[in-house]
Order: structure tokens, then C-alpha cells, then sequence
């Protein structure tokens, strides 16, 4: 998040400012209490002086100064009680996908949403209007845009409650279409009268034409629904005890990244992150098992969570990575392409096992990408 300020440079402060600049001093400030249009009031508390754009020309003076904000930029513009009724819309980044059900925009029949229900509350993800032409722009340019709104409708006083779940709501709608999906925005409803907006500076990661662990084109059935409503209660139950939230990330960047001999470090990296969580979670299980190797660490994982494989697929990942680890090279003999999609579906299928989606339908990349059960 940037805010451009103007300056006025024949301030005293304005010259001890310039001065702290030449230095490269951390300059901090805060904005408080400004009015914005018609009425409503701006805070952003911590700002970080990024950069100074200093013009100067015969008719007028035209200096800026640059801050840059690591933490939301709140707009106020009226007021909200405890028990008041607020619809919160967050702004989505990088989520494609095609709705399940038909609404009236208009005169105009469409089908550009679908609705989860979490934890009693319905999670409502819509697209915005201009759809169609953010996600061929996405696709395009590979960047990062907003194509769609979160919308939920709570009472204020559970407005932490919600927040933690939308978090984690994020993170698996990440893992289901292999794109990190973030939001960048909070605009807060009262009475369908606009009272607050939050800006988010979240973590963001280019657009990636990875194929969907998850079907999102609903032309069946209405796949990411499912997928949200089984895993969301296993996710809440087992994410702090196995770190789920990094291990996801860590298998989202590996399908992300550019080269085939990252992609399967990142893989390893998955799959030793969530195997460092085992021995506190069977010590608070109180079950005694073998963790002195990663291959034991791994069969304790699969055994546990039952998790169909073969034991291939286990002698080939530790091969390939031991010596990805050691030399930067697949093996001679092992097309790489191949491994790679391979570990894909192996890491794949452990976290849907996990999150208890076994019998349900995902992408199958060992198999070309088709759609089948989880088994």
C-alpha cells in the first residue's frame, strides 16, 4: 500500500526531511483524522517513507513525498455498534472460477456465484462485474488482480470470529486451485450504506496457469463447495498441530515456481515441514512411533492418515531428492517432467487424505489431469 503526499518544500520540515533521506534513515510516520469526501476519516498509523519525487518549474512547486504502509489503511465513515447486522465484502485476488448458482443482474440471468457454509455462516463467493475481462487480462499479463468478492453477513461483535475463518477459508481455496488466492481489500456494509474500508496489505504471488487441484468450472457439480465444506472442520482441528497453513503454502509455491529441479526441492521441502510436526502431534496423541529418518517420518504420516500409495512412489522421492539435495541434478535416468508430476499427485493426494476428502472428485496430474475419486 502507497500514499503519495504533497509537499510544501519551503517548510523547515520539509528541509530536516531531505536531510534524514540523504542519510537513508528509516523515516517513520502516521495519518490520522483526515476528512475525505462527502465525510469519513482516514488512519494509517505506521508509514515508511519510501521514496521523494521532487519537480520544480517556473509556474509551480510540485513535490511528493512517497510512504509505503506494512499495515491496513482504514477509511471510516460511519458508525458501527456491537449488534448491528454488517455485510462484509472482501476482495479476492487471482480466484477463477465459474458460478453455481443463477442470479438477476438487471434483466440479465447469470450464473457468477456460489455459496459454503462454514461453521453456520454462509460464505458467499461472488464475481465481479467485469469478470471476463480481469481473467483474460489475468491470464494474459500474469499478475495479480481482484476477480471476485467474498461476501459474508454477521453481527460486528463476531467480526474477529469471522476473520480467523476467512483466513483459513483462503489457504484452502489456495490449495484447490494452485494459485495464491489472497484479499487485498475489506469494504463494510450497514443498511447497504458503505461505512468503513480496509485496506490489506497482504501477501501476493503472481498469476499461474497451473492446473486446478480442484475442478472450479462447476459443470457438474459444484466441486469447490464440496471441497470447502468437507476439508474446512479437519483443517481447523489439525492446522497448529501440523502446521497445515506453511505446509500448504510451501506445495502451492513448488507448482508455481519456474524450474522443474525447484519445483521438486519445494516438494521436499513440503513434505519434510509437515513431518517435523509429527513427533509433538504423536506425543499429544500418545502414540510411540519410529522418527528417526525422513523416510520413517513419512511412512509414519501416510500410515496414520492412511493414505493410499505405493511404496514406489516413497523410494523414488527419497532417491530423486537426496540427490537433487546433493548435486542440484535429477538423476541421469529419470526424466524429470515425469518425477515432478508425479511427487505433484503423491504431495496432492497426502493433503486431501488429511483433510479428509478421501471418496470425493480432484485432478489426478499422474493421470493427465483427469477428474476422478480420491481413493
Amino acid at each position: 500500500i502507497y500514499l503519495r503526499c504533497k509537499l510544501d518544500i519551503l517548510n523547515q520540515r520539509f528541509t530536516r526531511l531531505i536531510n534524514q533521506f540523504n542519510q537513508r534513515r528509516i523515516i517513520n510516520a502516521s495519518l490520522d483524522g483526515s476528512i475525505l469526501e462527502p465525510c469519513g476519516k482516514i488512519e494509517a498509523n505506521r508509514l515508511v517513507l519510501s521514496t521523494l519525487d521532487i519537480q520544480i518549474d517556473k509556474n509551480k512547486q510540485n513535490s511528493y513525498a512517497v510512504f509505503r504502509s506494512f499495515y491496513p489503511v482504514r477509511m471510516t465513515f460511519g458508525d458501527i455498534q456491537q449488534d448491528d447486522i454488517v455485510e462484509l465484502h472482501y476482495g479476492l485476488t487471482n480466484f477463477l472460477f465459474n458460478g453455481c448458482e443463477w442470479c438477476l443482474k438487471g434483466n440479465i440471468k447469470t450464473r457468477d456465484k456460489f455459496s459454503v457454509i462454514i461453521n453456520g455462516n454462509t460464505f458467499e463467493f461472488r464475481q465481479l462485474d467485469n469478470y471476463k475481462f480481469i481473467s483474460e487480462e489475468l491470464k494474459k499479463r500474469k499478475d495479480v488482480r481482484i476477480t471476485s468478492e467474498l461476501i459474508i453477513r454477521t453481527q460486528w461483535r463476531d467480526i474477529k470470529q469471522i476473520e480467523s475463518k476467512v483466513n483459513d477459508v483462503l489457504i484452502l481455496l489456495s490449495l484447490a486451485q494452485g494459485n495464491w488466492i489472497t484479499c487485498l481489500y475489506k469494504d463494510i456494509y450497514k443498511e447497504q450504506n458503505l461505512v468503513k474500508t480496509e485496506l490489506i496489505p497482504g501477501k501476493t504471488m503472481p498469476f499461474r496457469k497451473c492446473p486446478p487441484l480442484i475442478d472450479a468450472k462447476h459443470f457438474e457439480s459444484c466441486d469447490t463447495k464440496t471441497f470447502l465444506e468437507t476439508t474446512f472442520p479437519r483443517y481447523q482441528e489439525l492446522k497448529d498441530d501440523l502446521g497445515l497453513n506453511i505446509v500448504i503454502e510451501y506445495s502451492i509455491i513448488s507448482k508455481m515456481a519456474p524450474f522443474l529441479e525447484i519445483k521438486y526441492l519445494l516438494g521436499a521441502i513440503t513434505f519434510e515441514c509437515i513431518t517435523s510436526y509429527l513427533s509433538d502431534y504423536f506425543k499429544k496423541l500418545k502414540k510411540y512411533v519410529n522418527l528417526s529418518t525422513l523416510r520413517s517420518k513419512i511412512l509414519a504420516l501416510l500410515s496414520h492418515f492412511d493414505v493410499t500409495y505405493k511404496e514406489k512412489e516413497l523410494e523414488d522421492f527419497i532417491k530423486y531428492r537426496d540427490k537433487l539435495v546433493h548435486t542440484g541434478r535429477f538423476p541421469s535416468d529419470v526424466n524429470p517432467l515425469e518425477a515432478w508430476i508425479k511427487l505433484q499427485n503423491f504431495i496432492d493426494r497426502t493433503l486431501l487424505t488429511i483433510l479428509g476428502y478421501k471418496g470425493k472428485p480432484y485432478i489426478n496430474s499422474a493421470k493427465g489431469f483427469v477428474k476422478e475419486l480420491l481413493i
